[in-house]
């Protein structure tokens, strides 16, 4: 290069400007996209009403028996919901409108790979005594994977 100083000035401006800005933007970016997919989930919520649910899954099972079909599904669910304030912008995920009551499933699996009935029942119990902890603890859980609410504010993405 005939001008090593430019070369300076340049190395200087990526590491305190440009590099810093583009792991921001990348972090913002999924930040804005995760608040499209909840608002567009809240949009549809809030036409369908009762008939568009929101499930918050626990424990995804990933599993191919030797015999029968590929399994990849949530052993637990919790009704939950998308709301928004239009003041802020902001969004959460709640708790379903009748509660966060914790179900297993497992009509997916064939019967031949259930749990026998007592541990089911077992699981069942296990469940229902911590169903508001556990479906309020993965709600919370979930929310603060996403920054605990999304803000879209003039442009910006703000984190909580």
């Amino acid at each position: 290069m005939d001008h090593p100083e430019l070369q300076v000035l340049l190395d200087e401006y990526l590491s305190k400007h440009w590099i810093p800005w583009a792991e921001r933007d990348r972090v913002d970016r999924k930040i804005k996209s995760t608040y499209e997919t909840l608002f567009t989930i809240y949009q549809t919520q809030q036409r369908s009403g009762e008939q568009f649910e929101v499930i918050l899954g626990l424990g995804l099972l990933s599993w191919q028996p030797r015999e029968g079909e590929s399994v990849n599904r949530h052993l637990i669910t919790v009704p939950a919901g998308v709301s928004f304030d239009a003041l802020t912008g902001a969004i959460s995920i709640v708790p379903g409108p009748d509660g966060a009551e914790v179900t297993l499933e497992q009509d997916m699996l064939d019967p031949e790979f259930r749990p026998d009935p007592k541990e089911e029942q077992r699981v069942r119990e296990l469940l229902e005594a911590t169903d508001d902890f556990v479906g309020d603890q993965a709600l919370l859980e979930q929310r603060s994977l996403h920054g605990s609410t999304l803000s879209q504010q003039r442009g910006a993405i703000c984190r909580n």
